[in-house]
């Protein structure tokens, strides 16, 4: 069963945007509480002025009232002109007294609905500090919890993995084991690299040749040269120089009649085959390349295969060092490796060569590029010299 990957990104984004939310939601009742009391109050503060203002008129009124009435009383009773006088005055007092105590209290009002408003401004803005301190800090406590639970659910899907691969490499333990016993290593060369698979497969032929050679792992040829006989059922050929190769009781390669290595490969092939396969290669370089390393690593196996079959075993101290060597003979006796070794050569230098040269062109066009410019700058100051008479 697939584990579906916990995706902690995610989750904290779906946080994020949760608290944004509810701070938004927070911050718009907030706001909205907030105007309609202050809207409350405005309204409030603006009936001051014309309630205080009908009251002023009302003293205004009753003042005319009083001053007619005290003036036909006056009148009536034949008061002189400086008693009457007096009247007035004191009665203007009375009225002035009135309206400066109500203007004074109209003022206060006033001065007492602004402070409503500056209080309701001032809690509105805790208010919204408040929220967004609660909303910070309720966001970060959820980040953190989701961390810890993206941890542990890291851990969790670690140690599944980890169990899982500890599996599966059992399996294929199990399964290159299998293989091995019949001699195919390919799956050890999955697990321990190719070097660790050629020593057991080299350590394996040499422990078991005529499992090897009936299942074509090695050829008669080296069949004799591990066990200084042929495979039974076999017949050497008469130029086989009694088998050539290795033998493994001797303790050096034994030396074999060569051939001319500038000449062809002596391995048959069809000529139409060997041209498919050069095509392949992006160049005949990489071609002899190839054939060269094949013919190598074909040399090494022979050389492990020898080494073990001589008791030199690959945790030897010197086994590395019978190995370069055991290959270095063989190879040295390999007409077809002489050959596509020297080809490969060939290639690489006439390669260098083309490259020098087309540098050298390069560098060639270049520079004429430069002279050709130069003549060109100093014909244009030429002409700016004559037109101008510089």
């Amino acid at each position: 069963m697939a584990i579906t990957p916990y995706d902690s990104a995610a989750q904290q984004q779906a946080i994020n945007q949760m608290y944004d939310a509810q701070k938004q939601t927070q911050l718009s009742q907030l706001e909205n509480a907030y105007n309609q009391q202050r809207s409350s109050y405005e309204q409030a503060a603006a009936q001051i002025a014309p309630t205080y203002q009908a009251q002023a008129n009302d003293l205004a009124v009753q003042y005319e009232r009083n001053k007619r009435n005290l003036n036909e009383q006056a009148a009536a009773r034949g008061l002189n002109t400086g008693t009457a006088s007096q009247q007035q005055l004191a009665l203007n007092q009375v009225w002035q007294r009135n309206y400066g105590a109500l203007k004074g209290q109209q003022a206060q009002a006033e001065t007492a609905a602004q402070q409503k408003m500056t209080d309701l401004e001032a809690a509105y803005q805790q208010q919204v500090a408040q929220a967004i301190a609660n909303n910070d800090y309720d966001r970060a406590k959820a980040l953190y919890d989701e961390a810890q639970t993206a941890y542990q659910r890291q851990m969790q899907e670690d140690q599944i993995a980890y169990q899982r691969q500890q599996d599966a490499q059992a399996q294929q333990l199990k399964e290159a084991q299998l293989l091995a016993s019949y001699g195919d290593f390919s799956l050890f060369a999955n697990l321990y690299g190719q070097d660790a698979a050629a020593q057991m497969s080299a350590l394996w032929t040499a422990q078991n040749p005529d499992l090897a050679y009936n299942t074509g792992r090695i050829s008669a040829a080296q069949y004799y040269q591990m066990t200084g006989q042929y495979p039974q059922g076999y017949t050497a050929s008469s130029s086989s120089g009694g088998g050539g190769g290795y033998r493994s009781g001797g303790g050096s390669p034994a030396t074999t009649t060569t051939t001319n290595p500038t000449t062809e490969p002596t391995t048959e092939t069809d000529p139409l085959s060997d041209l498919a396969e050069r095509f392949q290669y992006g160049s005949d370089e990489e071609y002899f390349a190839a054939k060269t390393n094949e013919i190598a690593s074909d040399a090494r196996q022979q050389a492990q295969a020898y080494a073990v079959a001589n008791g030199i075993n690959p945790w030897d101290s010197g086994y590395a060092g019978f190995v370069d060597e055991a290959q270095r003979r063989i190879l040295a006796d390999n007409s077809d490796y002489s050959y596509y070794r020297g080809e490969y050569e060939k290639e690489k230098d006439a390669r260098k060569d083309k490259e020098a040269i087309a540098s050298q062109k390069k560098q060639a066009k270049a520079k004429e590029e430069k002279r050709q410019s130069d003549i060109d700058e100093a014909i244009k100051m030429m002409s700016y010299a004559a037109n101008y008479g510089v």
